[in-house]
């Protein structure tokens, strides 16, 4: 195996940009410019198979890394599986490598998905005054919510109109009241 050693470079400080190592074993920065690309379109659905990745826990051989330290990722072989396009081959076409800059992208297009859509239900989300889930003897609040536990309250009764208070009672202890006697009462045999 043909290896190639730089010295006094382990463990310097050096700039901000990662250098890489491409098929042909060019040495450089990976670039990113939309100048050096072609082809762009949005990822949507693409991101998605990260759901499907399995995340493990290893430590490298001895003559890889010499410490052994616990290490934590993917494996290429299982990854091909799912997308080929994630892993970096080695001379003889086998995976070699999973290309994490390129997991972490479909990371962020996930992620954005899904801020994207907790902003639209926070958009169609209404909730009432204080004063339709705490009752009358309570001051009202002129907005909507902002503690996360009054928007809990106001989904649940959104979800369920008999929740909504009145006075000290609450409709559905009422209800449930009048459930348990009508019970009881054909039990009993009465009316």
């Amino acid at each position: 195996m043909n290896s190639c050693y730089i010295g006094n470079i382990w463990q310097q400080p050096g700039g901000s940009q990662a250098v890489y190592v491409n098929a042909s074993g060019k040495l450089g920065a990976q670039v990113s410019s939309q100048r050096f690309k072609d082809e762009i379109k949005l990822m949507e659905e693409d991101s998605e198979v990260i759901y499907r990745l399995k995340a493990v826990s290893f430590r490298y051989k001895p003559e890889i890394e010499p410490t052994r330290s616990l290490g934590f990722g993917l494996i290429p072989e299982d990854v091909e599986k799912i997308n080929p396009h994630l892993v970096a081959y080695d001379k003889e076409g086998k995976p070699y490598t999973v290309r994490y800059d390129q997991v972490n992208a479909m990371l962020l297009n996930e992620f954005l998905k899904e801020h994207r859509k907790n902003e639209e239900q926070e958009k169609t989300f209404e909730c009432r005054p204080r004063s339709t889930w705490l009752g009358a003897n309570h001051a009202t609040s002129p907005g909507p919510c902002s503690s996360l536990a009054g928007q809990a309250v106001a989904l649940a009764k959104a979800a369920h109109p008999s929740l909504i208070t009145s006075g000290k009672s609450t409709r559905w202890r009422d209800q449930s009241r009048q459930a348990v006697a009508k019970r009881n009462s054909r039990v009993d045999g009465s009316t």
